[in-house]
């Protein structure tokens, strides 16, 4: 059973800000060792190194800089409404590392998307922080980085991508991607003639890279089932369960043509 949990989804179950219903459940099942698998995305809108990019001529209203590797919860100086993004984005980093540690504990798949670490070691990523460099010391933890584009993007799109105790993630991904790819020469930087930025797009991975993702995570299960290493765990709550089957209801419908939300919702 596969749930898709975000706002864009269900704003009741996709709201998995700390304190909500449905972070206590998820939680909850995370911990009676429910969860087969994970694939989660912290948000990047407060790590993007697209903030570094300096406004256009007669721009007033740029995103500025909110975190540095030195000071990666927030910068000082920063207004209000700058700090609740900041806290927001801080949490779901938080959470994903919880839940990662969670599957190292409880077993599991694990896979994270975020941003490329990046070149300039001063500017912020979740990567280089000092809690994800000390859990890669461990061997079935690994950092990969791509670029989305051959996968289908139309900017290169450098991705970083943690595994968890799938040895063949690298493999089974390339297997999916498009062979004739060519490297765009465009970047996903400013806004376009609307007005909206171009890196809102990119918010939404290319239908390939769905694929290849999904591809990742079901050899990896036939390799586990293949090979008899999996084991049964005692059914959880009645509550839970309704939950989850509300839940999975709810991941059902696929749209297509539906709206690019916002990182920061103020939820």
């Amino acid at each position: 059973m596969i749930l898709s949990l975000d706002t864009a989804v269900s704003t009741e179950y996709g709201n998995l800000m700390t304190g909500t219903t449905s972070w206590q459940t998820l939680s909850a099942l995370y911990l009676s060792g429910r969860v087969a698998a994970t694939l989660c995305g912290p948000p990047c809108e407060t790590f993007s190194e697209a903030r570094y990019t300096p406004a256009p001529p007669g721009e007033t209203l740029w995103p500025r800089p909110l975190r540095s590797f030195d000071r990666l919860f927030g910068l000082e100086g920063l207004t209000f409404r700058e700090l609740k993004q900041c806290a927001v984005g801080s949490s779901f980093f938080l959470q994903t590392i919880w839940i990662l540690c969670i599957h190292i504990q409880c077993g599991g798949l694990f896979v994270a998307e975020h941003p490329a670490r990046p070149a300039d070691a001063s500017r912020p990523s979740i990567w280089t922080s000092p809690i994800v460099q000390l859990l890669l010391m461990l061997p079935e933890l690994q950092l990969h980085h791509v670029a989305q584009y051959q996968w289908g993007a139309d900017a290169v799109k450098p991705t970083g991508l943690l595994a968890l105790a799938m040895p063949f993630f690298r493999c089974d991904l390339y297997k999916k991607a498009f062979s004739d790819a060519v490297r765009p020469t465009r970047a996903a930087i400013g806004k376009n003639p609307n007005g909206e930025f171009n890196t809102s797009r990119h918010k939404e991975y290319p239908g390939r890279f769905c694929l290849a993702l999904a591809f990742t995570f079901a050899n990896q299960f036939n390799r586990l089932l293949g090979s008899d290493r999996t084991r049964a765990v005692p059914h959880t709550a009645q509550d839970l369960e309704e939950w989850v089957a509300s839940a999975a209801k709810a991941s059902t419908p696929i749209r297509t043509g539906a709206q690019w939300l916002p990182d920061f919702q103020n939820l």
